[in-house]
Parts: structure tokens; sequence; C-alpha cells
């Protein structure tokens, strides 16, 4: 099972670090956010340059800042806007663009709207957009409606975040509903032991299996579905990024190789 990081799980440490750090843990690609691309002068070939000297591809983007309110003010300026981004994650060889819902402005049927523009526009470059609910925020963090989505808009993928499934209240039986062949990417995380409703994605996060939520229960619905796509370590917490870098990669690593290979035998168990 092919195991990524999401960069922002090392955030403290500089960016040419961050890919060291990633192929010295044992990581077999990347996840990266599109403003890293803003941290250095002619980001997109520093970025090309890193990939191939520490051999760690870049599998996936989340979006640069200027995306964020895709979900609901799409216009030709967000149009442009996506284009010159899609662009830059194409030519770093990025496979995947994360589109997270991030407030509740909109409607549903904007989302899909947007996703139906931007779905055409990655396929172009060779990539897939892929939909991610977010869990604290209420117009998508039903994975019933994030299948609905997936049935009414072709082209895109879902990205299946450990942490926003079930901030979100949804039961390991409702990845049922899913088409694994639509899962672009699985994100590995766990919370902190707050009231569900009290969680939120940007800090409460901790490693895979260290927290309150089932993530080898979510890893082995997933694997027995026949999901066999990539699984992404990602981790938002403040505290984190105050530690040694070099110890959250190792630790991360390790947490998620745990809880995969329990997944891969549970996943065989009769």
């Amino acid at each position: 099972m092919t195991l990524l990081l999401n960069t922002v799980t090392i955030r403290q440490a500089p960016l040419a670090e961050r890919f060291r750090l990633a192929a010295s843990s044992g990581y077999e690609g990347l996840e990266i956010w599109g403003d890293e691309l803003d941290e250095v002068a002619d980001g997109v070939a520093y970025v090309r340059t890193l990939a191939a000297q520490h051999r760690m591809p870049i599998i996936g983007v989340c979006p640069h800042r200027s995306l964020y309110t895709w979900h609901h003010a799409w216009d030709a300026v967000m149009q442009r806007a996506f284009q010159t981004q899609l662009e830059r994650y194409a030519a770093i060889g990025a496979k995947y663009l994360v589109l997270p819902v991030l407030s509740d402005e909109g409607t549903l049927e904007h989302t899909a709207a947007s996703l139906r523009a931007i779905a055409p526009m990655a396929e172009r470059l060779g990539m897939i957009a892929a939909l991610e609910p977010i869990g604290h925020v209420g117009k998508l963090s039903s994975f019933d409606d994030a299948a609905d989505l997936l049935s009414a808009v072709s082209g895109i993928g879902l990205i299946a975040d450990v942490f926003h499934f079930f901030r979100g209240g949804n039961r390991l039986d409702d990845l049922a509903r899913l088409d694994p062949a639509r899962i672009t990417a699985v994100h590995l995380n766990d919370a902190i032991n707050l009231p569900l409703e009290e969680l939120v994605g940007y800090r409460h996060r901790v490693y895979p299996a260290h927290g309150i939520f089932d993530v080898v229960g979510f890893c082995i619905a997933l694997r027995r579905q026949g999901y066999h796509g990539p699984y992404v370590v990602e981790l938002l917490n403040p505290s984190y990024w105050e530690e040694d870098p070099v110890t959250v990669s190792d630790t991360a690593w390790r947490a998620c190789r745990t809880v995969l290979d329990a997944a891969m035998r549970g996943a065989t168990c009769p």
C-alpha cells in the first residue's frame, strides 16, 4: 500500500528539507500545497529538481489559497486562476488536485456546477479533480452527499479523509455507497479526545491510531470494497509544528505503517 506524506505535517521544515525527510523516513511520494510553489523564486523548477534529487514524486496537490472559494464563487476570474494553478501542478507531475469544501457558503448545486467546470480542465492536463468533504462544514460533511455528487458529476474523484469522515458523523457502513474506483486518495490521521462537535480539522489531528477514531476499521472497510490507491498522512497540528520535524516525519510513518499492516491483515480475514 503506497504511503505518501502531506507536507503540511512537517511545515516547520524548510521546503528542501521536507523532501529530504520524506525520503529518509520511507515515504513513496508527496502531497504538497499549492502555496509551497511560491516559497522560492521559480518554484515549479525548484520543486521539480527536489523531486528528482530525492526520488520523491509529487502525486497530489492541495490547492493554492487563491482557489479556496471554488465551491461557491465560480466566475471567469476563478476559472483563469484554476487554469494557471493546474498548469503549475501538472508541470511538477501531480496526478490529482484536492478540492476541499471549506465553508458553508453556497449550495451543493453551486459545488456541482464548479466541479463540472474544473473536471475537464484537470483532465486535459492528465490530472483528476478530487472532492474532499470537510467534517466540520455541514454543507458537505455527509459522505452520502459526496456520493450523490460523484454520481451527478463525471470525471471527478474523492478524497476520503479519516478525520473528516468521522467528524462528519459518518459510519463505516456509509462507505459501502462509494465506488472504490472513484476514490483518488485516503488521508490518514486521527483526532484528540474532544466531543465530536468541538473538533476542527486544522488543529485537532493526531497520528493515526493515537486518537479516538477507528482508523484501522476505516482502512479495512475500504480494502474490502476494493480500494488499492494511495494513502497520505496529513496532520494539521500546531503542536507537532513545534517539534523536531525528523521525529514527526518518522513517527507519522511508523504510525501509518502499523495501521496499514493491521488493515491488510483484517481485510483478508474471513
